[in-house]
This record gives C-alpha cells, sequence and structure tokens, in this order.
C-alpha cells in the first residue's frame, strides 16, 4: 500500500514539473522578412513536442521535418535551449529572440498551432511554383 501511495505521490510532483513546458507551441523567426529583392531569408519555423524541437523548411516542392539530436532543455525561466545536427539553439522567453550558435538575435513570433507552420510553408511553395517556368 505504501508503495502505491509513493507512486501517486511521486507522478504528481513530476507531472506538475513539466506544467510550464513549450510543447504544443511553436514559433516562427526571420532575420530578412518581406524583403522586395531577396523575400524571406533565415526564416526558421519551430514546433515544440513530445521534448524536442522540430525544424521545418522548405525542400524543393516539399516540406521537411528535423527534429533536435537531444531533447530540448528549459535552462532556466526564460531560456529554452536544443542542438541540431550542426548548431545550437537557444530561444529567448521573455522576448521570442533566438540565437543561433551565440550569433546574432533573430526576431521570433508566437505560433499556437502545428498547422499553421504547414499553411505558411504551402503558402511558400504555391507562390513560387507560379513563377518557375520548369
Amino acid at each position: 500500500m505504501k508503495n502505491i501511495l509513493y507512486t501517486i505521490i511521486l507522478s504528481f510532483i513530476f507531472s506538475s514539473a513539466y506544467a510550464g513546458s513549450v510543447d504544443g507551441k511553436g514559433v516562427v523567426c526571420c532575420l530578412v522578412c518581406n524583403d522586395e529583392f531577396f523575400g524571406s531569408i533565415f526564416k526558421n519555423y519551430i514546433w515544440f513536442d513530445h521534448g524536442y524541437a522540430y525544424r521545418y523548411n522548405i525542400d524543393g516542392y516539399s516540406i521537411e521535418e528535423r527534429k533536435s539530436i537531444y531533447p530540448y532543455k528549459e535552462i532556466s525561466t526564460s531560456l529554452i535551449r536544443w542542438n541540431s545536427f550542426n548548431a545550437t539553439y537557444s530561444l529567448s522567453r521573455k522576448n521570442l529572440e533566438l540565437t543561433i550558435n551565440a550569433g546574432r538575435s533573430i526576431p521570433c513570433e508566437l505560433i499556437e498551432q502545428k498547422q499553421e507552420i504547414f499553411d505558411r510553408l504551402n503558402e511558400v511553395i504555391t507562390q513560387e511554383k507560379k513563377k518557375n517556368k520548369i
């Protein structure tokens, strides 16, 4: 009986520790957005789910998903960090700025639903298809 009680108490403690998690939220971060000549450069679509950061980008006419190598870490109440193949990403929760490899800060905006990422990327693909001749 004691073991069951301990298990219930520990489950409650550990489940409340994840209450501030960013799972189920995302950001889109853009260094140069809506420039007439360059378009949108260095755009990062990031979604947090099951403890990992997923980055989405366009590859040809399809959407590519890249999962972070390790789970993201909530370093403090205001910083989230994760690693992906050749980069370390840090996201400020206070001002929604993304830093890649401790470089320049990139402003981000919050995305509430994952589908919004796919909608935005599919719109870019559709527009580019109209411009292309082959």
